[in-house]
């Protein structure tokens, strides 16, 4: 877990903007294995041919992991994407501690 530490609201704002980002970007990928784990076994094991669409996709998605396992792929994503949601629990709750710091600080000034 990442220490955190934001200066004003600005910084969380920051941040927070980096980690939807970051997010959208992962949750995409983690979408397209899916699909193209669905796309790659009805092409292999029942034999059926794929749209343009659906062949983009799992072009898309050997672009992205090489040959390697698509569900495998998929799985450390979902493992990286859970551990981003917990760091973003942590970080609310830092930014909240902060703020109640800094409130009760200027209030005993």
């Amino acid at each position: 877990m990442k220490n955190i530490t934001f200066d004003s609201k600005e910084t969380y704002l920051a941040y927070r903007s980096t980690w939807k980002a970051e997010y959208k970007n992962l949750s995409a990928e983690i979408r397209t294995l899916r699909l193209a784990h669905r796309f790659y076994q009805r092409k292999q094991f029942a034999h059926l041919t794929l749209t343009d669409g659906q062949e983009r996709c799992l072009a898309d998605a050997l672009e992205l992991c090489g040959l390697g396992s698509l569900s495998y792929h998929r799985l450390n994503r979902s493992k990286h994407a859970t551990e981003l949601l917990a760091e973003l629990k942590e970080a609310k709750l830092e930014a909240q501690r902060q703020y109640l710091a800094r409130k009760a600080g200027n209030l005993a000034t």
